[in-house]
């Protein structure tokens, strides 16, 4: 369903672009209404009928009772206030699910106006109780990246190391976050340029408050090419070599197609919507290139120890972006019977205290280890080994021992697959 409707929302987008460009109009506060319309009218196609949603524009009033700047496109939740003798609407922040902040031409100075707009947003937002956080949607992008296990208390969470606690905060904050969208229909000409001039506009940045990464847009759309934060889910944060985690890839597959998958995971956690909402015919793994790179450092400054953020910029060329491999049908991993046999305890729990005492020889548990961890779906946390996976699957065929985490149903569409091509 989801690339059905991504195609079909890309065909009406191209459509209506196409009779906008036409038009013999030079005024930009109109020439900005139509665009922002026709945003509207995508985002309303795209949310489910019967939650209430609607899709506005207006302000967004923080627990203090400040006001944002204007926001040109929100999905909201609820009747909201509106403003007397306009269109426009007011929203408590926690009745915003998206905001939208919509270019016709997308460049330096307009991603600046954009980004002021939605540093705006983020200065009202506090996550709240009436949110309804559910932690263990938090389990998996916590433990990738620190290796650590997941905090089931306050009292566990502070025996952790500083910088493993404000990763807990950080990833918080971005789940209860509205999803926040800079769409662009034309502007940076090409996937390279929209890295280049996006990355150029943080360096200027990077130094200033509301520039790190819960004030970042999760989704930068250009004309036929994106910038993907990866905080969380949909997209499983991948950790790389020195500790760095990934922050942001691009691609240039349908930008509704990320859209989409990342409005319906926040309906989905909000409104607890069943996963069979997703309803996939197909599943393929997008080859998204690696953009941002960030991990959370300590440094010595004004002789005291400041914590911050490290950024590593992944340059490509026009020629690497565009000699991408080819999508990869998902599939689960084939592991070793000894690495199958370690894996089958965790069937009923989440924890191996000490591997030793499960019966494989000292001289193979290093390898063994090294080889479930190559599936991201463990960490070692010191002596432990943890499953780091929502839906632990374990499956023969043939001679291969297989393993996956199901929990999004990627095993079912793969079996049936590999029996319509047999």
């Amino acid at each position: 369903m989801l690339n059905t409707v991504s195609d079909l929302l890309e065909a009406l987008l191209e459509k209506e672009k196409e009779v906008l460009s036409k038009q013999k109009i030079s005024h930009p506060g109109i020439i900005g209404d139509m665009y922002e319309g026709l945003t509207k009218e995508i985002l309303n196609r795209a949310i489910f009928k019967g939650l209430n949603l609607s899709v506005r524009d207006g302000l967004v009033r923080g627990e203090d009772g400040k006001l944002s700047k204007q926001i040109d496109c929100m999905i909201v939740e609820g009747e909201g206030e509106q403003i007397p003798n306009t269109n426009h609407y007011i929203y408590d922040f926690e009745n915003v699910v998206a905001i939208v902040e919509v270019k016709k031409n997308l460049y330096g100075a307009e991603i600046s106006s954009a980004y002021d707009n939605l540093v705006s947003f983020s200065e009202q937002f506090t996550p709240s109780t009436k949110m309804n956080i559910r932690y263990s949607d938090l389990v998996q992008p916590f433990q990738e990246i620190t290796k650590k296990e997941f905090p089931q208390n306050k009292e566990e969470l502070k025996k952790l190391d500083i910088i493993s606690q404000m990763i807990y905060h950080h990833l918080v904050i971005m789940y209860a976050m509205p999803l926040r969208v800079i769409f662009g229909y034309y502007g940076f000409k090409t996937e390279k340029s929209l890295r280049d001039g996006y990355y150029e506009y943080l360096t200027e940045h990077l130094q200033e408050y509301h520039y790190g990464p819960n004030s970042m847009p999760d989704l930068i759309i250009c004309d036929n090419a994106s910038i993907i934060k990866v905080n969380q889910q949909p997209f499983q944060i991948q950790s790389v070599d020195d500790d760095f985690f990934t922050l942001f890839v691009t691609s240039t597959k349908n930008p509704l197609y990320y859209l989409l998958m990342m409005l319906w995971y926040k309906l989905q956690f909000r409104y607890d919507l069943s996963p069979d909402m997703w309803d996939f015919n197909s599943y393929s793994f997008e080859q998204m290139k690696i953009y941002l790179l960030t991990k959370l450092v300590e440094f010595q400054k004004d002789n005291s120890i400041q914590r911050g953020l490290g950024y590593n910029y992944v340059p490509m060329t026009d020629e690497e972006l565009e000699n991408v491999p080819p999508e990869e049908e998902w599939e689960p991993f084939s592991i070793s019977k000894e690495a199958f046999i370690v894996a089958t305890n965790f069937r009923n729990t989440n924890k191996i205290t000490n591997i030793t005492n499960i019966g494989i020889p000292a001289d193979k548990i290093d390898k063994i280890i090294s080889e479930l961890l190559k599936t991201k779906l463990f960490i070692l946390d010191g002596n432990s080994l943890i499953c780091n996976a929502k839906s632990l699957q374990l499956f023969m065929n043939g001679k291969h021992n297989y393993i996956c985490d199901n929990n999004d149903g990627d095993l079912n569409i793969w079996l049936k697959n590999q029996m319509n091509h047999s």
